[in-house]
């Protein structure tokens, strides 16, 4: 495969491959429980024409890996050049180093990474030898623990989560607001009894109201009206101070918003709105006790 050899007094010392003119090195760097990978290169003899980085689960299955630091320079190191890449694992085992070059070059290479999730077993002084960072346990006479970091090319510290596509750091909300929503059926009343109902929504925690009402009867009517109340005690929803909402505290998605409806309508509250109760009422004044009337309800937290 080449030559090996030990260069000292560099910063880049480590292992050594010569490059003839077609594709004569391969190397495979095992890297798991890592989340990245940092290598120093130092070519001497040639440019190098290509280089390519593959990870896998497996030593023998490769696939091309897209989220390496500095592979565009790594491609055509210039002779007498040297440069540093981080690859991200994402949870592949091993990675594949490959190089091309036109002419015969030497070049040397030194794995910087560290492991992020447990060092291999031995002492502390040991740890320190291979150059980790060892750090001392919370519990006095534990007798400490190792421990790693990870440096970019720049040898800044990579923190958790940071994305270097995007320069940024990515923040996962477990509970999103736009995953706290509540749908309900309030009522579904057929042939009701002639006299007046109310239902009753709390928004703690909810900012979006919107609320579907199909409305008919075989004679008479069946009307719906809207209240609302920031009245935030404890008192129980029947015993608060409720005021009339349903023309200006919501929107008609159907038309032109009304001070009560008699048909089929789907309002939203206004985002204005801040509420702690809103009660839907229903009138049924047909005569006959032939009204019907289906409300749905949606409470969002955006």
């Amino acid at each position: 495969m080449g030559l090996f050899k030990r260069m000292t007094n560099f910063f880049f010392n480590g292992k050594s491959q010569v490059v003839n003119g077609l594709t004569t090195f391969s190397e495979i760097v095992k890297a798991e429980n890592k989340t990245s990978v940092t290598i120093d290169f130092f070519n001497s003899g040639a440019d190098l024409t290509d280089f390519q980085i593959e990870t896998g689960s497996d030593n023998t299955n490769f696939i091309p890996e897209p989220q390496v630091m500095g592979l565009n320079k790594l491609k055509t190191l210039a002779d007498a050049d040297k440069c540093r890449i981080t690859i991200f694992t994402r949870g592949m085992k091993f990675i594949k180093l490959i190089a091309n070059s036109g002419s015969s070059t030497t070049l040397t290479y030194n794995i910087v990474g560290f492991d992020l999730v447990t060092s291999p077993a031995g002492t502390e002084a040991a740890a320190a030898a291979r150059g980790e960072i060892v750090t001392a346990k919370p519990t006095a006479g534990s007798g400490g623990s190792l421990a790693g970091v990870i440096l970019n090319e720049f040898r800044e510290l990579i923190v958790a989560g940071y994305d270097y596509v995007k320069n940024a750091i990515r923040i996962i909300i477990t509970n999103p607001d736009s995953s706290k929503h509540i749908e309900e059926e309030l009522a579904d009343m057929s042939n009701g009894t002639d006299g007046t109902y109310e239902y009753f929504l709390d928004m703690d925690d909810f900012i979006g109201n919107g609320i579907q009402a199909d409305i008919s009867a075989g004679q008479g009517t069946v009307t719906m009206s809207l209240e609302g109340s920031i009245q935030d005690d404890t008192s129980p929803p029947s015993s608060v101070s409720f005021h009339d909402i349903t023309q200006y505290g919501f929107t008609n998605l159907l038309g032109v918003a009304a001070a009560s409806y008699t048909s089929d309508v789907i309002l939203a509250l206004k985002k204005e709105a801040r509420l702690k109760w809103i009660k839907v009422k229903i009138v049924a004044n047909t005569g006959n006790d032939s009204g019907n009337w289906v409300i749905y309800a949606k409470r969002t937290a955006y």
